[in-house]
């Protein structure tokens, strides 16, 4: 493996809490502030509002998605001379869609999650047919983006190696923020494990592009700032606020 395994994992805990931040914060929180509630409950895994509206727990995944979005504008814009912010870009679009494609499969199958919270907000309970379509539509989306992942790492030589340790440093990061969670801790744990670890597994499936892994530098600045962000993050969304 060509890459520092420090700096790889460091800047997939950076994206990791980004996902987070985004579908937590900016998109339930968000929304709760726009339409005029109180937020009660914010941590990495958990949220609640003082009001119910179906727009709520449909802001987490719309904030996942413009996660997404964003760091796929910034993969495709920042040249290779820049290679640990690209790869920011690519882990923040990874664990984002991930996460939205894999919550939908959630929700339809279990009856349980923001995507299921909205359609019974806004339609009542959907019935098994509504269910199974939806359920279809998010495996054949997981199976997509699972593709463009895979396309894009290979492309940039993002080898085997190098996503096994971003997917191992993402949900490790994930967990370990809510080791601070002030409230029951395994179910948490178990959550942030299911929206990083199990959604994002994929990434150990990266077959090698046309060399092992691309050179990822040692950085002590990005080492430093994934510090500084996991403790700014676990002591806010993992500790809840």
């Amino acid at each position: 493996m060509s890459g520092d395994k420090t700096t790889i994992g460091a800047i997939a805990a950076i994206a990791a809490c980004l996902a987070a931040f985004a579908h937590e914060a900016a998109g339930h929180g968000g929304a709760c502030l726009w339409l005029g509630g109180q937020i009660t409950q914010l941590t990495n895994v958990y949220f609640q509002c003082s009001i119910d509206n179906p727009l709520i727990p449909l802001a987490g995944p719309i904030g996942n998605l413009v996660a997404a979005l964003a760091g796929f504008f910034a993969f495709v814009t920042v040249t290779r001379n820049a290679p640990h912010t690209r790869l920011l870009a690519f882990l923040m679009t990874a664990f984002s869609l991930f996460w939205f494609a894999g919550y939908l499969i959630y929700a339809m199958a279990l009856n349980d999650g923001d995507f299921f919270f909205a359609l019974n907000g806004f339609y009542g309970s959907p019935d098994t047919l509504a269910r199974a379509l939806l359920l279809v539509a998010g495996l054949a989306l997981y199976v997509g983006v699972a593709r463009l992942v895979g396309y894009l790492a290979r492309a940039n030589d993002y080898g085997p190696g190098m996503m096994q340790t971003a997917w191992i440093a993402g949900a490790v990061s994930a967990i370990a923020a809510t080791l601070f969670y002030d409230g029951t801790q395994m179910p948490a744990m178990q959550q942030a494990f299911l929206e990083i670890g199990v959604a994002s597994f994929p990434l150990l499936l990266v077959r090698p592009g046309k060399t092992l892994d691309m050179l990822m530098p040692r950085s002590l600045e990005w080492i430093a700032a994934a510090a500084l962000v996991f403790l700014v993050f676990a002591a806010t969304l993992g500790r809840g606020i």
